[in-house]
């Protein structure tokens, strides 16, 4: 009797402990710093592209199709800012975005983790995808602005404008096109990349190296994130698609998600949905391999 109640002593004292450290501000705070260091530095790359996926609605848009003549041609006809139009509101975005996925993440990690730490891969990927969906609510008429600031609209060039062109042509509903498509697209990017991610740290630990240096986690931000984006890559296009399709008033709007990729398909061939695949990845590794690396050496400062 008395070594029941000392377990159910335990147990509770290690769920009281849990709870405790549960969505820790640090988390916070270091997801932020790796959401703007990472967008900024890789932010012509978005830009381009962003400019590859909808290419369709932009007059000459096959110009953006490879990465070293779209950088010259933005250069050319914009000047070098235009490399970082729409950086702000990207990084307004992409700050909090990383803080509330990272912060939520790990704090639904703790709470599927059992006593040893352990966290299956259901639940890893339970955590991810429920974090993706969270930071993507939060911050998806963020999104909206930055898409429509990097496309370089005469009308659009400031955040405030913008933000109010979008009521004025729009209305509410303006600021959430696309939302279900972003939904569906952070969910599994976020289950998977954090996965993966968490995946190949481990078996470096276990295989390769006992105590790899903060560094490392650049490496293992590099491949998950290349492999989740060969994976997920034609969501994002179906989502920027749908973002823009009221603003370019399409005659032939997309009904919803399946359409619009039926409707893309149909008119522009399976390729079409990998439109932007290689600045994507020229962007999307870096990000991610920089997020991941800021994220880990700022919770060092922490220790």
């Amino acid at each position: 009797m008395k070594a029941n109640n000392n377990n159910n002593s335990n147990n509770s004292n290690y769920n009281n402990d849990i709870k405790s450290k549960l969505f820790e501000s640090k988390y916070l705070l270091s997801g932020f710093m790796a959401g703007v260091i990472s967008r900024t530095v890789t932010a012509p790359l978005e830009r381009i592209k962003i400019l590859n996926q909808i290419d369709s609605y932009l007059v000459n848009g096959s110009r953006y199709q490879n990465v070293w003549p779209a950088l010259k041609t933005i250069v050319a006809e914009e000047g070098p800012r235009g490399l970082f139009r729409g950086n702000l509101v990207n990084v307004i975005k992409a700050g909090p975005q990383s803080a509330i996925r990272f912060y939520t993440y790990e704090g639904l990690k703790k709470m599927t983790q059992d006593e040893t730490g352990h966290l299956s891969v259901a639940n890893r990927m339970w955590a991810g995808a429920s974090a993706g969906v969270v930071s993507i609510i939060m911050t998806h008429p963020l999104d909206i602005v930055k898409t429509r600031l990097s496309l370089g609209h005469p009308n659009q060039t400031r955040i405030l404008e913008t933000i109010k062109d979008i009521y004025k042509l729009e209305g509410l509903r303006g600021y959430t096109s696309g939302l279900s498509a972003a939904v569906l697209n952070i969910a599994p990017f976020s289950a998977l990349n954090f996965t993966f991610y968490e995946a190949i740290k481990e078996n470096t630990k276990k295989y390769i190296i006992n105590d790899p240096p903060v560094y490392f986690s650049s490496l293992y931000g590099a491949l998950s994130g290349s492999i989740t984006m060969t994976i997920l890559y034609p969501l994002d296009v179906v989502k920027r698609r749908l973002m823009l399709q009221r603003y370019y008033k399409d005659p032939n709007q997309h009904k919803n998600f399946i359409h619009c990729i039926y409707q893309i398909v149909k008119k522009e061939g399976i390729r079409a949905l990998y439109k932007g695949l290689k600045p994507a990845y020229l962007k999307v590794i870096p990000t991610v391999s920089i997020n991941f690396f800021c994220y880990e050496l700022t919770l060092t400062l922490f220790k």
